[in-house]
């Protein structure tokens, strides 16, 4: 028997009549470019969170060997049981396992396999204990992954199995070195209930020559597959080839943060991926441009490299800010590198301190696009636990999938870190508003789209900004047939203010008029009933515009939505009314109907038809608008402290909102 073998053979115990599985293996998956994210993101953030010295790369490279029947005979003893798959399921198994036997040829002379030989060090490599199936070699290899919140599997593979679906042939290799100088060795083949020789075997094979599936003597190893240094290696069988401007894309698109930051060095054959060449290599396989795609395998890495890169240069237009975010008690330093541009579609790369994409998506700050990073220790393993099996999101359900019961912590955490993004962007935007009075495009914010994949909780404060309203055209005085001409209420421009926090004023830019309570289009609605203005117009109750700052955004109690509006004054303001609109994109408000004030008094208001302001006209104006209860009236606003106020409309739906504040006065002016 050749030495390099050491009498490993093939073993598949026999399988009952019970637990037949059968070829329909959802593992089992063509090789093909998106392949190389799961195989990437499976190997390298293995690699990363076992990593041994932090002041030093991680290393990790990817090369394709081969071995022949010579020095492994009984390795191609696997021909036999993937036809017997063929012999148990002759339908069923034909299109997946007749093209495994092309892998085998007829004569020992002429075998030979190719794998894929994947290999990390300056890592502390998997220690195997049988009695503990927390160890991380025995996590690597037993059979069957949890599946994940999200569904089975996830995108590409099911955690480890990722490695197993990128096989041809569904078999792999694994072998580590710990630090304290143990090894460990096991080879698997996953295939399906199969029949060889009249008896009926168990899908799952070891290439083992105790009857063990791991085995940890250094004697008993075979050659090829020592392991040689502390660290890991993973050996993909039956793969001829690999792309390598495929996989070094992959690289850089799942691990182009740890890359920069000198934490990683790949090695795809001779092809050197690290810090020093990743700027190279950034405008080798990527545009400048942004695509806003969502999908980790396919957005553009170089974008987001531009943007840490230019905000740690401190280059106008980005900006790097820190602040700690609340996770699971813990204040967690965490990082927020954005790029202000007027098309930026709010997309955000999602990242923890082993610098690997964990997720991409459009967040609610439309005007930057950036990455936000958790460098924090307490933050890296509490986000960890919000990850599914593949590693590509945070969730509520994720937490729960891996037996945590009080979930309730990831919901605030996924709460924290979305309020520190939308406000940290909001106020970036404001104050380049106040510096430059008119940002190009800034109307471009109002449009709001909702993120994917995170929980409820998360959408966050609806920044919105008066100033860039799209003008109307004047609406002419336009006779109706067999009526007199009516005199039509006059659009004014108006300009957004912003205090000296950064904080939206309503009421801006207009001329501070005194407004009679009477019925008809009059801000801030119609309190018919309640006037007391005398026949002179001169003495009543008058309705005064107020500035301040606010902030509003919505939430989700006892499913249902709220709407949060935290206001702001310099000043005392008694008795003061409140209209809140929806705003579209276009700038267009629309009266909502309050059902729930906070105990609030509710009131009648009105829905401009025009997205403008509108100076007063006369008691005979023509109605532009149409009554809805959008005010609620009696808040009195002390100095310097925020108030906030819950409001619920009639529909359960989330909006985008702006708010007039008029002070309620009474004169008896003559």
């Amino acid at each position: 028997m050749p030495v390099l073998e050491k009498n490993c053979k093939w073993v598949f115990g026999p399988q009952d009549d019970v637990n037949i599985k059968g070829p329909n293996n959802p593992t089992m998956m063509s090789f093909k470019d998106e392949d190389f994210h799961s195989l990437v993101r499976e190997s390298i953030q293995n690699s990363l969170d076992a990593v041994d010295d932090k002041n030093q790369p991680v290393n990790v490279s990817f090369a394709v060997r081969q071995f022949d029947g010579m020095e492994y005979p009984s390795f191609f003893d696997l021909y036999k049981h993937i036809k017997g798959c063929l012999d148990r399921f002759p339908v069923q198994g034909e299109p997946l396992y007749r093209p495994m036997l092309s892998y085998f040829a007829s004569s020992r002379l002429n075998q030979r396999i190719n794998y894929l030989r994947i290999t990390d060090s300056n890592t502390k490599g998997m220690v195997y204990d049988r009695t503990d199936a927390n160890s991380g070699f025995y996590k690597f290899i037993a059979e069957g992954v949890a599946q994940d919140a999200e569904g089975a599997g996830g995108a590409f593979g099911f955690g480890k199995n990722a490695f197993w679906s990128l096989s041809p042939i569904s078999t792999v290799f694994v072998s580590s070195q710990a630090k304290n100088g143990e090894v460990c060795f096991a080879g698997i083949s996953k295939l399906c209930t199969h029949i060889v020789d009249g008896e009926q075997l168990l899908p799952y094979g070891k290439y083992t020559s105790t009857g063990d599936v791991v085995l940890s003597k250094k004697d008993d190893i075979p050659v090829t597959f020592m392991p040689k240094e502390t660290g890991t290696s993973v050996y993909v069988l039956g793969i001829n080839s690999v792309d390598e401007d495929a996989l070094i894309k992959a690289v850089l698109r799942n691990f182009w943060m740890a890359i920069y930051k000198n934490r990683l060095t790949v090695k795809v054959e001779q092809k050197i991926v690290d810090s020093e060449h990743i700027d190279d290599l950034m405008t080798q396989y990527f545009d400048e441009t942004n695509d806003n795609s969502d999908k980790n395998y396919e957005y553009n890495p170089r974008v987001f490299y531009e943007i840490v890169k230019n905000a740690e240069n401190n280059v106008e237009g980005y900006k790097i800010i820190k602040e700690p975010v609340l996770m699971n008690g813990n204040n967690c330093e965490s990082k927020l590198y954005i790029h202000l541009k007027n098309d930026a579609q709010g997309q955000i790369v999602f990242m923890r301190s082993q610098m690997m994409t964990i997720y991409t998506e459009r967040r609610k700050c439309k005007g930057a696009e950036g990455v936000f990073v958790c460098d924090s220790e307490d933050g890296n393993r509490f986000l960890r636990e919000l990850e599914d099996y593949t590693h590509s999101s945070w969730s509520r359900k994720n937490y729960a999938a891996r037996n945590h019961t009080n979930t309730i912590v990831a919901a605030h955490a996924l709460k924290a870190i979305g309020t520190f993004i939308q406000e940290s962007v909001a106020n970036e935007l404001q104050l380049g508003a106040q510096e430059t009075e008119q940002v190009a495009g800034l109307d471009e914010i109002l449009t709001i789209t909702t993120p994917k994949g995170v929980d409820d909780v998360s959408k966050k404060d609806d920044i919105v900004d008066l100033e860039n309203y799209k003008e109307k055209k004047e609406k002419k005085d336009t006779p109706k047939k067999g009526k007199g001409p009516k005199n039509i209420r006059q659009p004014r421009q108006t300009k957004a203010k912003f205090d000296p926090q950064g904080r939206l004023l309503s009421n801006s830019g207009g001329k501070k008029k005194r407004r009679p309570i009477k019925p008809g289009p009059v801000k801030p609605g119609s309190l018919k009933g309640k006037s007391i203005e005398s026949e002179d117009g001169k003495s009543g109750i008058y309705a005064v515009p107020v500035d301040v700052s606010y902030r509003t955004w919505s939430q989700e109690e006892n499913e249902q939505v709220w709407h949060i509006v935290r206001i702001f004054s310099s000043k005392d303001i008694d008795n003061a009314i409140i209209q809140l609109y929806a705003v579209d994109e276009d700038g267009k408000r629309t009266g909502l109907d309050i059902v729930d004030a906070s105990g609030y008094e509710i009131r009648s208001g009105e829905e401009f038809v025009d997205s403008t302001d509108f100076d007063d006209s006369d008691a005979n104006s023509e109605s532009t608008t149409k009554q809805v209860r959008n005010a609620f009236s009696g808040v009195n606003i002390k100095a310097n402290i925020p108030q906030t106020i819950k409001v619920r409309f009639n529909s359960n739906l989330k909006y985008s909102l702006v708010i007039d504040t008029d002070q309620i006065e009474k004169t008896n002016e003559k």
